[in-house]
């Protein structure tokens, strides 16, 4: 692979691996990853992306529910009202996070801490190809006495069929995309050379809280579907390296980016549809 050169300064860097998360492998679907983006974010790492406030209240709950701390190792913080108190949102998640310990052992799950650590997230990393496969577990556990995967998510509706990002929701879970369950599958099979089950705990911090678990079946139908989507990924990352790292412009992508206000190709609304 050729030396990566920063499109700003000419600088030489040394060229680090492609890197792909699931996140990353479902922007790249959606063809809006900005490639100017993707190295200023993913590869050279000049930039962190800012926590959402859906992303801020879910590592709340994680970090209330299994002491993990976000990607900064910081303990996330929801804001409080203008008096000082907690929020609706924030009660209702401390609430729920307390739900969660009190229920696994009604499924037979106990929590798993690593030698050591203070809390049971694993860091994951294989070096599939020319490309580097990441992960974060939220935590490990013990299911009917064998070690499974567990993802915390936390949402405002578990019966909604549409997300906020007008995809599938948790009430319409056949349809949505589960391609972060099958990576960690993968990758705890390619690293601790041992099948894993995969398990949501799903909470919800609406009116009327819910909680549910949902397990996501392995299957070789899945495995090279996954697969396949990696390759693609694959594919338009080096597409990517060739062209330099062109700046192309889509509101979804330029409003969280730190180069906004100086990006010549940045676009902060959508492009007016036409119909003929």
């Amino acid at each position: 692979m050729q030396p990566h050169v920063d499109l700003e300064t000419g600088e030489v860097l040394t060229a680090p691996q492609l890197v792909l998360s699931q996140s990353l492998m479902k922007k790249l679907d959606d063809d809006y990853l900005c490639p100017r983006y993707y190295y200023l974010y993913h590869l050279t790492g000049m930039y962190k992306e800012p926590s959402s406030e859906a992303m801020v209240k879910g590592q709340r709950f994680e970090y209330l529910a299994v002491n993990s701390t976000n990607r900064e190792g910081e303990i996330p913080e929801i804001p409080k009202l203008k008096t000082g108190a907690p929020s609706t949102d924030e009660l209702r998640i401390e609430a729920q996070a307390k739900v969660f310990n009190e229920v696994l052992p009604h499924y037979n799950m106990q929590i798993v801490l690593p030698t050591g650590a203070d809390n049971p997230s694993a860091p994951l990393s294989y070096q599939h190809g020319d490309v580097t496969l990441t992960g974060i577990l939220d935590a490990v556990i013990l299911w009917d006495g064998v070690p499974a995967i567990m993802d915390l998510k936390l949402t405002g509706s578990l019966v909604s069929r549409w997300g906020p990002n007008g995809k599938p929701g948790w009430g319409d879970y056949f349809n949505m995309d589960h391609l972060q369950a099958y990576l960690y599958m993968f990758l705890v099979e390619k690293i601790f050379n041992r099948k894993m089950r995969f398990v949501y705990a799903l909470f919800e911090y609406g009116p009327d809280p819910k909680f549910k678990f949902l397990e996501i079946k392995d299957s070789s139908l899945r495995r090279q579907e996954m697969l396949r989507r990696i390759e693609d990924a694959r594919e338009k990352l080096h597409g990517f390296a060739s062209q330099s790292y062109p700046r192309q412009g889509h509101y979804r992508q330029c409003a969280k980016c730190a180069e906004k206000d100086t990006c010549p190709a940045r676009q902060l609304v959508p492009e007016i549809a036409v119909f003929d």
